[in-house]
């Protein structure tokens, strides 16, 4: 008869067990960020074309809001880190969206930390004091937050784009009424019953 359960050594087993995770998580992290990388991206592109072409033309002449676009005319800054991000990774952004709001944040952090240090409550105290920003979706002559407000993002700064072409172009506005820049520096105006483009 063996030695009762609580008197055996079972070190080796569970050593042998242990190594088999760790192996096995390594493994899984290597396949998750490296090793399969290359289909992830292929697959990501496959279904952001698959997503378009299943929208097809019941995309065309929506109107949607958003803090910002990569489509049409850009201002200076924007359109520098756009062709920067371009000829880096050799593909359009995945989300346009989170991208310009990550940079911005990364930048209001830069700037608070080069004010304050990197103890948090100082950090906090200069990020409630940034006077003006010029970001990439966020572009604001007001503090971008105060001790009451830690929304950088207001309604107020939201745009209103329109889907043409294929591209999402920012809609503007003046006496004539809103309007799109599909080629750059003229402007076609929609119809603001219909959301059509005038002719």
């Amino acid at each position: 008869m063996g030695k009762p359960v609580e008197r055996q050594n079972h070190s080796f087993s569970f050593f042998i067990l242990a190594s088999l995770i760790a192996i096995c998580t390594a493994w899984s992290f290597y396949e998750e960020f490296l090793g399969r990388r290359p289909w992830k991206d292929f697959q990501k592109r496959t279904f952001k074309y698959e997503q378009s072409k299943a929208a097809g033309d019941l995309a065309e002449g929506t109107i949607n809001s958003n803090v910002a676009t990569v489509d049409g005319p850009q201002p200076p800054h924007r359109r520098a880190i756009i062709d920067a991000y371009h000829k880096r990774y050799n593909q359009e952004f995945d989300d346009t969206a989170g991208f310009f709001a990550t940079y911005d944040a990364m930048m209001l952090y830069a700037i608070a930390m080069e004010q304050a240090g990197f103890e948090p409550k100082a950090v906090r105290a200069a990020l409630e004091n940034i006077p003006k920003f010029q970001g990439l979706s966020l572009n604001v002559n007001r503090p971008v937050f105060t001790k009451g407000r830690h929304d950088g993002t207001g309604l107020e700064d939201m745009m209103l784009g329109r889907w043409t072409s294929g591209k999402f172009l920012q809609v503007g506005f003046d006496d004539k009424g809103p309007y799109v820049n599909v080629k750059e520096g003229i402007k076609t105006y929609i119809d603001p019953k219909t959301f059509a483009l005038k002719q």
